[in-house]
């Protein structure tokens, strides 16, 4: 029967890593005919076949199975479809399809190892190659960014610019090869070529060719060489030492105001007893605003790390089988209870929703949002994040973000990032608006006529180079870079904007106190206005950021907020990029 096999070409392909046992193929068929009406048709298992000089095994089954029809919600009518499972194995490789019929791929997987995707794109394109579709992911984790972006052209390398790609990851493309449509879905080792059916000798050897093709020694197609990889977890976390790890404690805070309870108790809990933690949770993140070393193997049945912090000496970052997860006898009994009764474990909280990021000793590899990244332009863009900073010696003086005032207040005093930002941007601008406090955009909204459009925020912290506040005003601005996208939201803020500032006697208006709505509306559809984020920051040195920077390059030891800030910068500018939103970052020499 196999020999009158009519197939689409669609192939899923694996490597095999360890010995693969008559028996394991014989289970990877009777899993994928479960359900089935009588018996299988026909099925072989090894059959040896032949092409030309090349031997391979071809196992395969053939069954039915019948199902109520779709559009009858029940009676004893029955449909009958006829289904197949087909395995070929050649050399160190294997190749799975399928039509109907049970998933059987978790049979296969102490045994075999999805193709890597650079081997799948060299063995499937070529430099003249020409790519049609693009389905692409960020690999930010700001949830407020662009996840998935699709680009289609009848030449999308040609039309799209290098910029708008650097940062993502390629989860599947369709390109066009010698007059035929190719479509590679890279994360899950499938290849489909557009075409009608085949004959199952046509389809076998397009198998043996591709296979062939894996070892030889072809160019990655250069458009291909601009993304941004996601690594099997599986695969590499053995071969990755985690250096740092960053809480993303802005995330965690935010989580909370989305339950309008600002003020959650901290509980220690155990079985039904439960003991009241001193202080707040919003003090409890206080203690993890940092980047924490992990230089120690800890203890226990899988690969654990120790976490070095002041809080919890027990606190593990733990290696499973998908992912990593925070792990710490304390924090299992540390409950977060609100005022209408719910309550959520602290741990499994942060796990569940991945809210750290770990680096490692190789800085283009970083963990977050539960996956592994590899983006190879990454230490190739560090000139590009350091033209984002602009260094300013009045930095220097800045102790705080906007002081102290009181209700007699008319501006915020000297030595504040606010006051800077009055004395050295709003001058240059016709309208400068104090937009911080309740669910602001930013601290400042700037407006120079029929120019440009800026976002300010400040941000101050006692704390040198520190990567928990630079991640907090990161995520603050690619939260609020909808602003520019849905200008008619801004009729609504007309009356809060019109107001003074908090419990003082400063106006909101600092500087052009009329239409400054109608401006900003009109400069925001102005056909060549600029749209800018700027970042007023005074725990970043820019010399002591290139200094480390160049750490990393070299492969010398940096401070350990170096990797988180290179990713956040990388998270920064992709996604401005992406929005056509250019970003500075105003700091001290």
């Amino acid at each position: 029967m196999l020999d009158r096999f009519q197939l689409s070409e669609k192939y899923q392909f694996f490597k095999v890593v360890r010995t693969l046992p008559k028996v394991a193929i014989r289970n990877c068929l009777r899993e994928a005919s479960v359900g089935k009406t009588g018996n299988a048709l026909d099925q072989d298992i090894r059959l040896e076949r032949k092409i030309g000089k090349k031997s391979f095994y071809a196992s395969f089954i053939v069954f039915r199975v019948e199902q109520p029809p779709t559009f009858l919600s029940k009676g004893k009518e029955r449909d009958v479809k006829h289904c197949y499972a087909l395995i070929i194995e050649y050399g160190d490789y294997l190749v799975v399809t399928r039509t109907g019929g049970k998933n059987f791929q978790e049979c296969l997987d102490d045994y075999v190892e999805k193709v890597n995707s650079d081997i799948l794109n060299r063995a499937f394109m070529e430099a003249k190659s020409t790519v049609k579709k693009a389905n692409t992911q960020n690999t930010s984790p700001s949830t407020t960014a662009m996840h998935k972006v699709t680009y289609e052209g009848n030449n999308v390398e040609a039309v799209m610019p290098v910029h708008q790609i650097t940062g993502k990851m390629l989860n599947s493309f369709k390109h066009e090869t010698n007059g035929e449509l190719f479509t590679v879905t890279g994360n899950q080792a499938k290849v489909n070529i557009s075409n009608s059916k085949v004959a199952v000798q046509q389809y076998l050897a397009r198998i043996l060719v591709s296979i062939d093709n894996f070892s030889k020694k072809r160019k990655l197609n250069p458009f291909l060489a601009n993304f941004a990889k996601s690594l099997s977890f599986k695969q590499y976390s053995a071969k990755l030492t985690p250096v740092e790890i960053l809480l993303l404690t802005s995330e965690m805070r935010d989580y909370v105001e989305s339950k309008d309870d600002s003020l959650p108790k901290l509980v220690y809990k155990v079985g039904k007893v439960e003991r009241p933690i001193k202080s707040s949770f919003q003090t409890f993140l206080q203690s993890f605003e940092n980047s924490f070393e992990i230089n120690k193997y800890g203890t226990g049945t899988g690969r654990q790390f120790f976490i070095n912090n002041t809080l919890d000496a027990g606190l593990e970052l733990e290696v499973t089988a998908n992912g990593y997860k925070l792990n710490s006898e304390k924090f299992k009994k540390l409950w977060i209870k609100y005022y209408n009764g719910d309550s959520e474990n602290l741990q499994a909280l942060i796990n569940r929703k991945n809210w750290f990021s770990v680096s490692f000793k190789n800085a283009d590899i970083n963990y977050s949002k539960g996956q592994l990244w590899q983006d190879s332009k990454l230490l190739g863009s560090i000139n590009g994040f350091l033209e984002m900073f602009k260094p300013e010696p009045a930095m220097n003086a800045i102790t705080s973000e906007k002081g102290i005032i009181t209700a007699t207040s008319t501006s915020f005093p000297a030595g504040s990032t606010f006051a800077y930002v009055e004395a050295t941007m709003g001058p240059t601008l016709d309208h400068l608006l104090l937009e911080d406090l309740n669910y602001e955009y930013s601290d400042y909204i700037g407006v120079k006529n029929m120019a440009h459009v800026q976002l300010i925020h400040c941000k101050a912290s006692d704390k040198v180079f520190s990567a928990t506040a630079f991640q907090e005003i990161v995520g603050q601005v690619l939260k609020n870079l909808y602003f520019f996208a849905h200008p008619e939201q801004m009729e609504d803020r007309k009356a809060y904007w019109s107001g003074m500032y908090s419990t003082s006697n400063i106006d909101r208006n600092r500087t052009g106190k009329k239409n400054f709505l109608q401006d900003l509306k009109a400069t925001m559809n102005a056909t060549n206005s600029i749209k800018e984020v700027h970042l007023i920051v005074n725990f970043i040195s820019k010399q002591d950021l290139t200094d480390n920077l160049k750490k990393v390059v070299t492969k010398q030891k940096a401070p350990k907020a170096t990797l988180p800030i290179l990713w956040l910068l990388n998270a920064l500018r992709n996604t401005c990029l992406e929005r056509n939103v250019r970003v500075f970052i105003t700091c001290k020499p």
